[in-house]
Order: C-alpha cells, then sequence, then structure tokens
C-alpha cells in the first residue's frame, strides 16, 4: 500500500487509457517519450518505455479487461500499469533459446504494478 500525504499538480501526473491491441504499444511509448521529455526526464526514456512495454503487452496478453497507464513526477518517477486480472506476476528467467518474446514477467498484476526511479 502506499499512501500520498498531499496531492499532487495537475502537470506532474499523465495517464492513459491502453487500447488492447498490441499496436497501440509504439503509440503509447511515444507518448511517455514526449512527456518525460517534458519533465526534463529524456535520460530515463528509454528504460521507462522498455519496461511499460513489457508491463502493458503482458496486460494485453493475460487480461480481458481495460489498462491504464499512469506516470507520477514528484521527487520521484513512479510509473504504475492497471489491469483487471487478479494474478500476480512472478519473474520469468529467459534462457538462451528465447528471443524477442521471452517475458521479464509472466502473468500480470494484482490490479497495478509499479516502478519507481529516483529523480
Amino acid at each position: 500500500m502506499v499512501a500520498r500525504t498531499r496531492g499532487m499538480r495537475p502537470d506532474q501526473v499523465a495517464d492513459w487509457d491502453v487500447s488492447s491491441e498490441p499496436a497501440a504499444v509504439a503509440d503509447l511509448r511515444a507518448a511517455v517519450a514526449r512527456r518525460l521529455a517534458h519533465w526534463g526526464l529524456d535520460d530515463l526514456a528509454f528504460t521507462t518505455e522498455l519496461i511499460l512495454s513489457e508491463l502493458v503487452n503482458n496486460a494485453i496478453r493475460y487480461t480481458t479487461g481495460p489498462i491504464h497507464l499512469r506516470l507520477l513526477c514528484d521527487h520521484a518517477l513512479t510509473c504504475e500499469v492497471f489491469d483487471s486480472s487478479t494474478a500476480i506476476p512472478h519473474p520469468h528467467q529467459a534462457s538462451t533459446m528465447d528471443e524477442g518474446d521471452a517475458p521479464l514477467l509472466d502473468g500480470v498484476s494484482k490490479d497495478c504494478t509499479v516502478f519507481l526511479w529516483r529523480i
């Protein structure tokens, strides 16, 4: 559980409803990169796009309900992916034979997956 003791300004929050079509991930990556550039966090763009692509693709692959992405920029960059699954993700150890489709996490989150970077 995370509790925020003070509110955030609207310009510190970016969120998107995500289509369940895999092609939507490219547009989402571009939107995230633009928002990070707006916040002056260009140096986090590659890593953030990579992780969010993985999480959103997993949500598309393993859930049937709505998917939502939210970025919060305060003293840290917080990235949240919400989906309708009740499954909890577990790490996947890629083998040397895995190419391109080896997930970092199998399954999806229970309500939300959060990654946090100190800025």
